[in-house]
């Protein structure tokens, strides 16, 4: 029965089936019909907008951008007029000609995206006033260059401001007319969206009609899969045996993974609870299995990795495969890194099980340690051999490449070996080419024969400009592939080749200087054979012999018979290393003839060196020598200068006419000798003359002494000893001579210089004063001791460091002493200047320098002389007595001001109470007077108390003067300030802008802070315009020492022609309407001032008013 009926039953099932999917296919294609035809409408709508909302914001952008710059150049023009240097002023001003043109350009952008005429007319206007800004500004700049200062910010003040906030007027109009279109176009666009949503309501209600049918449809499938219920069955029997067949596989997988040798588990991806372990993991983390399957995968990791593992889980996907390599934890605590890799399981009910490998990677991470380290140190071993090391292979006899290359290829060839690695041609390039092909062809007969690779080039060395000899030595290898490795070095032997060439130089100039010698000049061999000679021998032999000398001819032949014997002698000698030098001639003639061993590096005899040098022209000129000797005795005698000799041998002692007029003796009744000139001696002095000579003669070195003589008629003379010993061949002293000079008057000067110079050395010392000499550089010559007490540098550091002096200068006054002080002295003016100076230990001193230049006969300085005093406690004294004056100052106006409230704001409601007193009717209570004097003295006393608090409130202010100075955020003083204010004053009509990004923080009393903020703002608030919204703007920004706070409004504005000097009063106020009591602009300026600043005003009615108050950058 059932054979017969299923098929029947599976068809009409089946015809059901397609039934119902072509009913689904229907609603499919219907709601994708609609709906297409619905997105493509919104979607047309949406670009539409979408382009519309890109272009407004372009506009927008561009129109912030010329604000920023309007505001870029108002602040470099208030720097330029606040600044004396030069240099920052044309700074300020290319800065200012760069952002105009900047203005221009984005003008002429903004034009041409802007469609509406409306917005056209209003840039245009911009336009033309801001052409007429930028001339404006011209004229400014030009003021301020001048020196007009007064003028510029007067000028700067009623002109360029105005015309400033008259261009942010047109901007802000311009913003709100392009966010007013987009406004608009949102609306149409909403409007479109609200039809589409109408649309798809009707939509929604066909595709419920339809929903109906195929509901109807799928009632008819359930019944159709009712009846195929009992086929389904027989189904689920041949399930359950193939579940059978899938419990035996899966027994075997399980027998795989438990006697799997690598650790491997499975555990619950939403719990991390192991849910089974291998054999493998426990023994290699040393649990039970037990205990394993109690644990989660965080009890396996250090704690300190757990945070990460967490944060990485939350991460991934949980159904990837993941491979990664973490550390894990044993048992014992010992730890080890693992690679894991994990892989999704199909899900077990409502777990989710997933499969975990983790191999131990120690051991192979110690062999990658160990491997890195060899590497490295064989690249050190590399780069510490000169040159450059290489490894080349070579696979044709033109194939070849580079397997191997140190570091020290950078300095020869200046290219990176990964250069070389890419291409050998790179070496080619730095090869001189004419070289090249010799290197080649190196490569290439090593490669033939496998000989040892030797090659000489040249490399050009760019950045130098010059070349550089190098020599590559390497040695083959032949591999069974058929390769060819070559390893060897690359040495630079530039140093070589240039030694070479010296010493070829240096052979040339030998022979030169050979020939240009005047004397004639032999090298002999042993048997007296001519080696080598010079021009003059050879000169010498042709003109007295009429023979050309040769190498190889016998000297011999060259001298006469009766004097060759004793030549071979004097030959003989010289061979066996002893010098010989005599003269030889007759009459007018004579020769000075030398024999000389040259001698090898082991000292051994190679031949003989003879020198014939013609000495006629100087025995002429010993004759005249003598002739000479009686004109130096003369000279002697002016100079108080004789000379003396001694000989030891026979003890005679002989002296010159100038020695007896120095001793006061005569030649005719003196004997001079050892013993008789001791006599002249003082006893004091005589042991220490004589261990003078005795030590100068055993020491065979030159005797100087200065001493002491009397003479016979008493007077004492200080005389000048100096004398040299001379000794035999056997080294015995033969004589001593020397002369002895008269030196008792330059005695008698040297003592008196050295009297001023200790006395000129101590005043220097004594005096509180440094006292320097320098040269034209400012180098130091000279620095009195006073120098360590003023700068903490000893004189041996100024004088032996270059430039030492002038870096001790501050840098705020170096400027000035290199471009006045240094100019005026190398003019020759002297100069009388204060100046500071950084110690060695960091303190700043103030010096008094008085300064005079030195000049040399042709007018030019060539030394600089002066003083320095530390004048640091005079510099103090004065700054606190300037802080005491300013205090006094202050102190006075507020005394006249306190005067002022006492004598003005409390006297007159006194008087009024005093006067309502005498009016009260004190007979008749019942008065009708009565409670009107009541009430008006009630009034008087209110005021009274008023008056009172705000004199309380100035005090409370002066007394946090001493409260701790902070670092104030002025974003959060600002948020402070706006949450108190009533709600009412703000809402739509109110714009606050801030920008504190250029000066976030200033450093002051908090409570001052917040106070001249609340102050400003409240008060922008308070007189507001009621013609137009109020637009407040809060911004920071820096000049030198300052950081300003500016305030501005567009509010109703004073009249500062009229209450310029009443602005910062006690109870002024410019307006009627509002409340208050004139107190809060007194407050502003009081606390700026006690902070150490000031404050500034610009104002213009009914345009506007701009606070500055300007906090120093630290107080």
């Amino acid at each position: 029965m059932l054979k017969t009926d299923q098929p029947t039953h599976l068809h009409a099932a089946s015809r059901t089936t397609y039934l119902v999917l072509l009913a689904f296919a229907g609603l499919l294609v219907t709601l994708l019909v609609l709906t297409s035809y619905t997105f493509l409408q919104a979607r047309q709508v949406q670009l539409s907008h979408d382009a519309f909302v890109v272009l407004a914001l372009q506009e927008l952008d561009l129109i912030d951008d010329l604000q920023a710059n309007d505001d870029a150049v108002h602040k470099a023009v208030l720097l330029h007029l606040t600044t004396d240097s030069e240099s920052e002023k044309t700074s300020y001003e290319r800065h200012i000609r760069s952002t105009q043109a900047q203005n221009t350009a984005i003008t002429s952008r903004l034009m041409a995206m802007i469609e509406s005429e409306e917005r056209r007319l209003i840039l245009r206007k911009f336009e033309q006033e801001a052409a007429a800004h930028d001339t404006l500004i011209t004229h400014l700049l030009q003021l301020s260059r001048s020196g007009n200062t007064a003028e510029a910010l007067a000028f700067n003040r009623t002109v360029i401001t105005p015309e400033y906030l008259q261009h942010q007027n047109h901007l802000k109009e311009l913003s709100r007319s392009v966010r007013q279109a987009t406004r608009q176009s949102s609306q149409q666009a909403s409007l479109s969206i609200a039809s589409f949503t109408n649309n798809h309501k009707f939509i929604l209600a066909i595709l419920v009609m339809v929903s109906l049918v195929a509901l109807y449809l799928l009632r008819n499938v359930i019944q159709r899969l009712r009846r195929d219920y009992k086929l389904l069955n027989a189904e689920m029997k041949r399930g359950q045996e193939l579940q059978q067949a899938l419990l035996h596989s899966q027994v075997q997988y399980k027998m795989l993974f438990d006697l799997n040798p690598m650790p491997m588990w499975v555990y619950d991806r939403l719990t991390m609870q192991f849910l089974d372990v291998n054999q493998a993991t426990l023994q290699e983390y040393g649990y039970s299995r037990e205990e394993f399957l109690t644990l989660n995968i965080f009890d396996i990791r250090p704690e300190e990795d757990v945070p990460v593992l967490k944060s990485r889980l939350e991460q991934v996907d949980k159904l990837q495969s993941q491979q990664s390599r973490v550390r894990h934890k044993r048992r014992d605590g010992s730890t080890f890194v693992a690679e894991i890799i994990s892989h999704a399981m199909p899900l077990v009910g409502e777990t989710m099980p997933r499969l975990v490998v983790a191999m131990n990677v120690d051991e192979r991470l110690q062999m990658l340690e160990k491997l890195q380290t060899s590497e490295k140190q064989l690249r050190e071993i590399s780069s510490s051999i000169p040159g450059a090391v290489f490894q080349m292979e070579m696979k044709s006899q033109s194939d070849y490449t580079f397997t191997f290359v140190s570091d020290g290829i950078r300095d020869l060839f200046q290219i990176s070996p990964e250069e070389v690695y890419k291409s050998s041609a790179a070496l080619y390039r730095h090869i001189e080419p004419e070289d090249v092909a010799q290197v080649r062809q190196a490569i290439s007969d090593s490669y033939l024969n496998l000989s040892p690779l030797v090659a000489h080039f040249r490399i050009r060395q760019l950045q130098e400009g010059k070349w550089k000899w190098v020599q590559t030595h390497g040695l083959p290898t032949w591999k069974d592939t058929g390769h060819v490795i070559w390893n060897g070095t690359i040495i630079d032997i530039t140093d070589q080749i240039i030694a070479q060439d010296k010493l070829m130089a240096s052979e040339a100039n030998l022979r030169a200087l050979l020939d240009s010698s005047p004397q004639a000049i032999y090298l002999l061999d042993g048997s007296m054979h001519i080696m080598m000679c010079n021009a003059v021998a050879k000169k010498d032999v042709h003109n007295l012999l009429i023979a050309e000398l040769k190498p190889g001819m016998n000297f011999l032949d060259f001298v006469c018979a009766e004097k060759a014997q004793l030549f071979r002698e004097q030959h003989m000698r010289a061979m066996q290393g002893e010098t010989i030098l005599y003269e030889d001639g007759h009459g007018d003639y004579w020769h000075e003839i030398a024999l000389r061993p040259v001698l090898g590096s082991d000292n051994r005899v190679l031949a003989v060196a003879l020198s014939v040098h013609n000495i006629s022209e100087r025995k002429l000129a010993l004759e005249t020598i003598k002739r000479n000797e009686e004109q130096l005795a003369r000279a002697q005698q002016l100079a108080q200068l004789g000379n003396w000799e001694i000989d030891m041998e026979h003890d005679l002692v002989s002296w010159s006419d100038s020695v007896y007029d120095i001793y006061g003796v005569s030649r005719m009744s003196f004997i001079p000798s050892q013993l008789n000139f001791i006599h002249f001696v003082p006893e004091d002095e005589r042991q220490g003359i004589l261990e003078a000579i005795k030590e100068a003669s055993e020491k065979k070195s030159i005797l100087s002494l200065e001493h002491t003589i009397v003479r016979p008629d008493g007077s004492k003379r200080t005389v000048y000893e100096i004398g040299e010993p001379e000794y035999d061949d056997q080294g015995r002293l033969v004589r001593f001579h020397g002369s002895v000079q008269d030196i008792t008057d330059r005695k008698r000067t040297e003592q008196e210089a050295l009297r001023t110079k200790n006395l000129l050395q101590s005043t220097l010392e004594n005096i509180p004063e440094m006292i320097f000499s320098a040269d034209t550089a400012f180098n130091m010559l000279y620095v009195s001791p006073q120098c360590r007490e003023l700068t903490g540098y000893t004189e041996e550091e100024f004088t032996g460091q270059t430039g030492l002096w002038y870096r001790t200068i501050h840098p705020d006054d170096s400027q000035y002493v290199a471009q006045h002080i240094l100019p005026a002295l190398l003019k020759g003016k002297r100069q009388h200047y204060e100046v500071r100076i950084q110690t060695k230990d960091g303190q700043c001193k103030w010096l008094m320098l008085r300064v005079s230049p030195r000049k040399d006969e042709n007018g030019m300085v060539y030394r600089i002389d002066g003083s320095a005093s530390d004048m640091t406690s005079y510099k103090e004294a004065q700054q606190k007595r300037d802080e005491l004056t300013d205090q006094l100052l202050k102190q006075n106006q507020n005394l006249q001001q306190f005067a002022y409230i006492v004598s003005h704001n409390l006297r007159a409601p006194i008087a009024n109470i005093l006067g309502l007193t005498t009016i009260y009717n004190k007979h008749k209570p019942d008065s009708p007077t009565n409670p009107r004097v009541v009430e008006n003295m009630f009034k008087s006393a209110k005021l009274l108390d008023a008056t009172i608090r705000d004199l309380n409130d100035l005090l409370t202010i002066r007394s946090e003067l001493n409260n701790v100075r902070e670092e104030i955020k002025l974003e959060e003083v600002f948020d402070e300030v706006y949450d108190s204010l009533p709600t009412e004053w703000l809402g739509e009509h109110t714009t606050i802008e801030r920008d504190f990004e250029e000066a976030p923080a200033v450093i002051g009393v908090r409570s001052y802070v917040h106070s001249i903020m609340h102050n400003l703002i409240t008060n922008a608030l308070k007189y507001r315009s009621p013609d137009r919204n109020l637009h407040l703007r809060l911004k920071t920004f820096t000049i030198p020492n300052y950081i300003c706070l500016s305030v501005s409004d567009n509010g109703l504005g004073i009249d500062l022609s009229k209450e310029k000097e009443k602005v910062f009063g006690l109870y002024k106020r410019f307006h009627s309407h509002g409340e208050g009591r004139g107190l809060g602009l007194h407050l502003v300026k009081t606390q700026a001032e006690l902070l150490g600043g000031k404050v500034e005003v610009d104002s213009q009615v009914n345009v506007g008013t701009t606070f500055n108050i300007y906090f120093r950058h630290t107080l």
